[in-house]
């Protein structure tokens, strides 16, 4: 499977991130606003129920809802929302504002602040009557309490004992009694028909706590429902903090700087490396390179710096060697030609044809060197001029082994039974086959054989000049088409060539999209193949 490219893995950690990051946030976002959703409901309820604990203690206090408009607008300050008390029998006692009108509320809860007997043992006779003298004495104990903390000028406060029953407390201001209040009157009544309530009502529950608040109705306010809200007033607003927001939005900020870190050293530090070596490559040190890993993008680029690095240094090279070799080339004839014009000056020689031969021999040589070097200049730099036609590769090969066969020795074997048509410059091809026939013929006996062949391999014409010379050691092979370089390192330039013929070769079969290689073996020969595509058909 291939690994993904770096575009892919960058789009893909970014879209993680972001991901992670909106998931994160939305459901932080969901989760803190649905708990304090849930806690502002609470704390709604909460305050609704204080509300009617306060409009219950008034009750328990002054036994009668008279006068309690006051707590109720005070109730519907607290929290906000209209507060309305109304009695069973439709009665609105208070209401914190009227002017609103008999609208429907929100909530409705139902208030009773009547005692009730709770029957917690054993059904007898005796045992009812202890437990409603002793709840009666409750309720009166919570009037007194009522009736001292109001004389003190505080407000008493609300209790629930573990049986549900609700009754004052006002620590502190009035100690423990026994005794009713004066100001509680029934006393006597309630107390002396606790046996006719008994025997009325004999065992049944529900009797015996209508009985009992029929007998206390006196002393207590009637039930009534305290409605809270308007269903034409909107609620309170959550009570929303923006704290686990802002905490959402530091984590966010914080995940996306991470990844940002990240992304930057992934991309940022080769990329940096990459312009430090840019940059040391341009004030001249060729032999700069990058660490290159994996195989996304940045590591193609990593590659193809080091390989644009390598060719630099490898192009440095060559021009230092070759410029080596042009002077190794040019040094001994302009030495020979200085030489003879010396003593030609100082009358060693006299002027003579044979001397005045050897001088323009040499001049000749010379010149076809520097236009086989100004050729393959102009050749490695594209700027060759070539005028390509349709040509017949069998007639070309046959046509060179004529003007090459005689006075040689060598025989020259033509392997061409049909026509091969390329599109190819005549003139540079016909420089091609001179310039391998010729290495061929120098690198052959006189009672050796040359063999050239052309034929067809798929797509592409193959031309092939065989030899059976000395042949090539392997080690010498890569350098075949180097410049200057000589099979046998022996041999002059008049003997070997000048050593340009080959690179000269190369770059014309380059130039006509095309490849040359070269097989050689040691005292069997050698054989040179230039691969080039053939001519489209019609042509």
């Amino acid at each position: 499977m291939n690994r993904l490219s770096f575009r892919a893995r960058v789009f893909l950690l970014i879209f993680a991130v972001a991901a992670a990051t909106a998931g994160a946030t939305a459901w932080l976002t969901v989760r803190q606003t649905a708990q304090q959703v849930t806690e502002s409901a609470a704390l709604d309820q909460q305050d609704v129920n204080n509300a009617v604990d306060a409009i219950t203690v008034y009750g328990l206090a002054h036994r009668s809802w008279n006068g309690v408009g006051g707590t109720v607008t005070a109730q519907a300050g607290q929290i906000s929302q209209r507060v309305r008390l109304k009695t069973d029998d439709g009665t609105v006692t208070a209401d914190s504002n009227p002017a609103a009108g008999p609208t429907p509320a929100r909530l409705t809860v139902s208030l009773d602040t009547r005692p009730s007997v709770s029957f917690d043992d054993i059904y007898t006779r005796q045992g009812l009557r202890s437990i409603i003298a002793a709840q009666i004495g409750s309720y009166f104990e919570t009037a007194r309490v009522a009736d001292c903390a109001l004389r003190a000028g505080t407000t008493p406060t609300l209790a629930t004992d573990a049986a549900g029953h609700r009754s004052l407390r006002s620590p502190g201001l009035c100690g423990p009694s026994a005794a009713p209040p004066p100001s509680v009157t029934g006393e006597s009544q309630t107390y002396g028909t606790t046996d006719y309530i008994i025997d009325r009502c004999s065992l049944n529950v529900a009797c015996l706590n209508r009985e009992y608040q029929a007998q206390v109705a006196n002393l207590t306010p009637p039930p009534a429902q305290v409605l809270v809200g308007s269903v034409d007033q909107p609620p309170p607003p959550p009570r929303i903090s923006v704290t686990p927001a802002l905490l959402v939005a530091g984590l966010v900020a914080l995940v996306a700087l991470a990844a940002a870190l990240l992304i930057s050293m992934r991309v940022l530090r080769p990329i940096g490396a990459l312009a430090a070596a840019s940059q040391r490559l341009g004030e001249g040190a060729l032999d700069e390179r990058v660490p290159v890993r994996g195989g996304d993008e940045l590591a193609k680029l990593g590659r193809s710096f080091n390989r644009m690095a390598e060719s630099l240094q490898r192009s440095k090279e060559q021009q230092h060697t070759m410029i080596g070799d042009i002077a190794h080339e040019l040094r001994t004839p302009i030495a020979n030609i200085r030489g003879y014009l010396e003593a030609l000056q100082d009358g060693v020689f006299s002027p003579d044809q044979d001397l005045f031969r050897s001088l323009y021999e040499e001049a000749l040589l010379q010149q076809r060197l520097i236009d086989d070097l100004q050729e393959l200049a102009l050749a490695e730099a594209g700027s060759l001029e070539y005028h390509p036609a349709p040509m017949d590769l069998a007639e070309l090969l046959r046509a060179a082994s004529i003007a090459h066969a005689a006075g040689t020795g060598v025989r020259i074997e033509v392997d061409a039974p049909e026509p091969v048509i390329v599109v190819a410059d005549p003139d540079r091809f016909r420089q091609v086959t001179a310039n391998l026939i010729t290495n061929a013929l120098r690198a052959t006996a006189p009672d050796g054989m040359v063999k050239l062949r052309v034929s067809i391999d798929g797509g592409d014409a193959l031309l092939q000049v065989a030899d059976t010379g000395h042949g090539i050691s392997r080690e010498d092979l890569p350098h075949v088409f180097d410049r200057f370089w000589r099979a046998d390192s022996a041999r002059s330039r008049h003997t070997g060539g000048r050593g340009l013929g080959l690179a000269i070769t190369r770059e014309i079969v380059t130039a006509h999209e095309g490849t040359i290689t070269v097989a050689s073996a040691p005292g069997v020969g050698t054989v040179f193949t230039v691969r080039i595509p053939l001519a489209a058909e019609g042509l």
